[in-house]
């Protein structure tokens, strides 16, 4: 016991030195993964529309303070958001499916990233989805909200999906035998995958399949969330970065 006592804090300090050192590129020899880390994930230099929907962030996040439904609804962090703006902007899905709207917000930069992308937003509560969909007519955006719940949007979507489309799994989203469904289709899709929640006992579990998975080649580990990709032309390889 007093062994494995001491192989923790190790392993956990072990971690920890890996982050900050993938997060620099260290110790990554793959190129994809490379630009990937670098040049997406921690990318700094600024982009076009982040002027324009961090305004939106803002005025939306002080909205949701004053009428106190931001303790009910977690709005994104706009690092986490912005994060979602470059991967699409990178990748250029055709189509992407959010899974559980952070109050339209993480959607709006989504959007944003590749206007040519069908995106469409999944949300089980009426409530929610009557609340973003008058945000998104406020915007101006072509964003599909279907008034239904989220399991028949996501069903839909997947029939249609193609390898290299996205799909975004936010923390809390579906119940785990949905989220473990989901996961499970959308590798078997060849979809690029974001989930969010890995470092919470259900993602967690989730997350450890998804990387022993042969059909997944490159795998991010963010912490708080994961990316995904299986691209059969990729060697296997699992990262954790620093973010």
């Amino acid at each position: 016991k007093k062994g494995v006592m001491i192989r923790r804090p190790l392993k956990k300090t072990w971690n920890k030195i890996n982050r900050v050192r993938h997060a620099h590129g260290y110790g990554i020899h793959s190129p994809f993964a490379y630009r990937l880390v670098t040049k997406v994930i921690k990318e700094r230099a600024p982009y076009y529309a982040y002027d324009e929907i961090d305004a939106i962030w803002e005025e939306v996040k002080h909205r949701a303070e004053v009428s106190g439904i931001a303790s009910r609804y977690r709005i994104p962090s706009r690092k986490e958001a912005r994060l979602l703006f470059r991967l699409v902007n990178h990748f250029h899905p055709a189509s992407i499916l959010e899974v559980g709207t952070r109050l339209g917000i993480s959607s709006l930069y989504l959007k944003r990233a590749s206007g040519k992308a069908a995106l469409v937003v999944a949300d089980s509560d009426p409530a929610v989805r009557k609340t973003v969909g008058g945000l998104f007519d406020e915007w101006g955006v072509e964003i599909e909200l279907p008034d239904m719940p989220a399991a028949c949007t996501v069903g839909n979507f997947f029939t249609a999906c193609r390898p290299g489309d996205m799909l975004v799994l936010h923390s809390g989203c579906g119940d785990p035998q949905q989220l473990g469904e989901w996961i499970e289709t959308a590798l078997q899709k060849g979809l690029l995958l974001f989930l969010g929640g890995i470092n919470k006992r259900e993602a967690a579990a989730y997350w450890q399949k998804i990387k022993s998975d042969d059909r997944v080649r490159v795998t991010v580990d963010l912490k708080s969330f994961g990316f995904v990709t299986c691209d059969p032309k990729l060697n296997k390889q699992d990262y954790q970065i620093s973010f």
